[in-house]
């Protein structure tokens, strides 16, 4: 059933398009691991966010849907932004930000973080591949995840599995949905780069 349940979910990963930026680091880095962790952040946050694209890449400088960046973020356009926001997935905030280019100038001021806090105590410890990382406040390191079934519900399509920091699992529903929009950059690890052992 863990086996199962793990097949249902995918991540996000950047599928590469020609001449198409990425950017590096968010300027203030002082929410990135709360956004990992799934906080919500939206308090707080500050107006003045920006990316800025990245300098061994030139002459990318296109904008996509999906722009990769060194943060492991679902940085979205506003097209992405707003149809996510239309599936009414809970607990789910869009953080803006600017992204500059090489010359630090605006490119686009209307691109957002999608930042999910829905955690959810998913991660089937027995049958999972891990250990603790002896933090105070503990995460895992995961080789292989299976996921608890019976932690998982109708409204679960985005979640935050709790304990593993940085990643965000889409139902296969939702990677259906976002697939059949052919959003730009947008695709999905196991698709793109095969399963690595990761999901039992």
């Amino acid at each position: 059933m863990a086996a199962k349940t793990a097949l249902q979910y995918f991540e996000v990963a950047y599928d590469d398009q020609k001449g198409a930026c990425s950017v590096t680091h968010l300027s203030d880095r002082d929410l990135v691991w709360p956004i990992k962790t799934g906080r919500s952040v939206a308090s707080v946050w500050p107006e003045d966010m920006t990316f800025s694209m990245n300098p061994e890449r030139p002459k990318d400088v296109a904008l996509v849907d999906y722009i990769h960046n060194a943060e492991g973020f679902l940085l979205a356009s506003p097209r992405l932004a707003t149809f996510l926001s239309a599936q009414a997935l809970p607990d789910v905030e869009f953080l803006p930000v600017t992204i500059l280019d090489h010359k630090k100038r605006i490119s686009a001021k209307d691109y957002v973080i999608v930042n999910c806090y829905h955690v959810v105590d998913c991660v089937d410890q027995k049958s999972s591949d891990f250990k603790w990382d002896g933090l105070e406040v503990p995460s895992m390191v995961v080789k292989r995840m299976a996921l608890r079934a019976d932690a998982l519900g109708k409204n679960d399509k985005l979640v935050r599995p709790q304990f593993v920091p940085g990643k965000t699992l889409y139902r296969s529903d939702l990677r259906d949905a976002l697939r059949a929009q052919e959003f730009s950059g947008l695709g999905f690890s196991r698709e793109l780069f095969g399963d690595f052992a990761v999901y039992w």
